[in-house]
């Protein structure tokens, strides 16, 4: 997904890259049944959804790249078939021509955008469950509270936001 970002990124084959994303929405639905720990099955599928949600969408965006001559023979300048890139060079002067890809990518910004904007939420409810710092030794209440859960939470939703950014540019 980082490679998508510079211009190098766009001369990387579009096949390997759909059918690794795809495979990766499939497992993360597939094995939440299976990794449900303490949770009901349906839950754990539930809570997979976001994950495959992500997966699936960055296979569209190499499906929907590769079909409109973004990906191979990238050249940093105008002159693709289906591709807007009169801004410059980079995915920041890109857009999909065609309102099909152009709402299904707008639509995809805004589930994401939802998505991450509920694991920062998250984030930050459960920073605010945390005991009070007791100075530079640590915090003070009950051991075990639940510290993980804060940068697990943030670093999902800084993931997900960033490729709803990454949506939003293609709009």
């Amino acid at each position: 997904m980082a490679a998508m970002a510079w211009p190098w990124g766009m001369n990387l084959s579009a096949a390997p890259q759909v059918v690794l994303f795809s495979a990766g929405a499939l497992w993360f639905l597939a094995a939440a049944p299976f990794r449900a720990g303490d949770r009901a099955r349906h839950r754990a599928a539930l809570a997979a959804c976001p994950h495959a949600l992500m997966m699936g969408a960055m296979a569209w965006m190499v499906a929907a790249m590769d079909s409109s001559g973004a990906m191979a023979g990238h050249s940093g300048s105008g002159g693709m078939p289906g591709m807007d890139m009169s801004g410059g060079t980079g995915i920041a002067a890109m857009s999909l021509v065609g309102n099909g890809p152009r709402k299904a990518a707008g639509l995809l910004a805004v589930a994401l955008a939802a998505v991450g904007l509920t694991w920062l939420a998250r984030a930050f409810d459960r920073a605010r469950a945390l005991p009070p710092p007791a100075g530079p030794a640590g915090r003070s209440g009950p051991a075990g509270a639940d510290t993980v859960g804060v940068p697990a939470a943030a670093c999902h939703a800084a993931m997900v936001l960033g490729i709803a950014v990454m949506f939003a540019l293609l709009v």
